[in-house]
């Protein structure tokens, strides 16, 4: 019996199965399997951004941050006298005096550079948490001032505390959308992540506790005192006092009447206090400036006058790096194109592992929102 010759026609191929199971160009390994996991990924982040946790890790770095210092001391052991307002409340009101003047425990709650719409939220969320109830904090005293009754933005605080039925009363929707998508409403505040000084600090707050300079709010019952360390300089300080020439904001007016209404409603008593304010202005000028000239530059950029002509322009050691790493970029500009020139590198790109794609995608998106725009400039240092 002759034997027919095998066929030489190669048998249909099989298409190649991945190490773990599952066929090679299956979703994982298309284009949109890296969007997905880059989805994923800032889903991820944008739940961080939500967190209180996230916050108070990071106290010593954003001003949000040593807030929610402040809220959740205040909120695990409440006391009978509560004070709001701003940086004059945080720096002025020492509970140890009214606790030996009065014999009532009392906090400071004061925040720098906050107003009356975020307090206004700050006051709800701790209705919600039971601290107005019978037998706990029974009176708020608020200190007022110019600054407390005009619309502040930077520090980031109408983003996580906002009353966000308020922001859409007011019709301020993209504060509501802030509000709820944090990584674009915290965007300004991360951006301070620019200068080396904070990055730094955000490095070590990530990697152990790091306290906001006065120490802990549950140590010190939210106060610290003004002149511990110099926190502004001349154009900071001119942006805070460019709010005394203004008229109040009406709608910060009614966030405001909204807080006292809150709490007249829970039983609590509300009394107001005000705050010699250029006294403290001038006094914390002359004392916290390094020179003469510098004192009388701050002093006239606070009530708003032109600075003086020989005043002092400094620049931060991050600008030079700036500028620097610029020219060294244009420098080897020809040599980088002519090495992407030479491969194929989106072929390339593609058949890399959509978790790869994808954690380059969302790391792109949170360098861009850190490093992508302009620094904040608060009108403080530190927190």
């Amino acid at each position: 019996m002759i034997e027919r010759p095998e066929s030489l026609t190669p048998a249909p191929a099989t298409a190649p199965r991945a190490e773990h199971g599952g066929v090679h160009g299956a979703v994982w390994r298309t284009p949109f399997g890296g969007v997905l996991v880059a989805l994923l990924l800032l889903a991820g982040v944008e739940a961080i951004l939500h967190s209180d946790a996230f916050l108070y890790r990071y106290r010593s770095v954003f001003a949000a941050g040593r807030a929610m210092d402040k809220v959740l001391a205040f909120e695990a052991q409440p006391t009978a006298v509560l004070v709001l307002g701003n940086s004059r409340v945080d720096n002025g009101i020492f509970p140890e005096v009214l606790r030996r003047e009065t014999g009532l425990e009392a906090f400071n709650l004061g925040l720098p550079g906050a107003e009356a719409c975020n307090i206004e939220g700050i006051v709800a969320r701790l209705e919600r948490h039971g601290v107005f109830d019978k037998g706990r904090t029974a009176q708020v005293l608020i200190g007022l001032d110019d600054g407390i009754l005009q619309r502040s933005s930077g520090m980031g605080y109408e983003v996580y505390f906002d009353d966000k039925a308020r922001l859409l009363a007011h019709q301020r929707y993209g504060d509501w959308i802030r509000a709820n998508l944090h990584l674009w409403g915290y965007a300004d505040s991360l951006r301070s992540l620019q200068e080396p000084a904070k990055l730094t600090r955000f490095a070590e707050a990530s990697i152990g506790e790091v306290q906001s300079w006065g120490g802990s709010a549950r140590q010190t019952s939210g106060f610290r005192a003004a002149d511990e360390v110099a926190n502004q300089d001349a154009a900071q300080a001119a942006t805070q006092g460019n709010t005394t020439r203004q008229p109040p904001d009406a709608q910060v007016v009614e966030c405001l009447q909204g807080t006292v209404t809150r709490l007249q409603r829970v039983g609590v008593e509300v009394k107001f206090f005000f705050h010699v304010a250029l006294i403290m202005v001038i006094s914390r000028v002359f004392f916290r400036a390094e020179s003469w000239d510098d004192a009388w530059t701050m002093f006239y950029a606070v009530l708003g006058m032109p600075a003086l002509t020989d005043a002092p322009i400094h620049y931060r050691s991050f600008q030079y790096g700036i500028v620097g790493g610029a020219f060294v970029l244009a420098l080897l500009e020809p040599k980088m194109v002519g090495f992407l020139s030479r491969r194929d590198l989106l072929t390339l790109w593609w058949s890399k592992p959509a978790w790869l794609r994808g954690g380059v995608y969302a790391g792109l998106v949170v360098f861009l929102t850190v490093f992508g725009g302009a620094a904040q400039k608060s009108v403080y240092f530190d927190f």
